[in-house]
């Protein structure tokens, strides 16, 4: 299957690599620097889901 994943968010990463490790093609498409608009509220709720 061929993807296209539009974001490069936390989320937009993530499900662009799911795709790839099923060797699945995909495309990432983000404007801008890759994950330069993530900001510390989201980082802080990612890491606080994890403990």
């Amino acid at each position: 299957m061929k993807a296209a994943v539009s974001g490069g968010g936390i989320n937009g990463v993530m499900t662009a690599w799911a795709f790839a490790r099923r060797g699945d093609s995909v495309d990432l498409y983000k404007k801008g620097q890759l994950m330069s608009a993530t900001s510390p509220a989201s980082t802080r709720m990612l890491h606080g889901g994890l403990r």
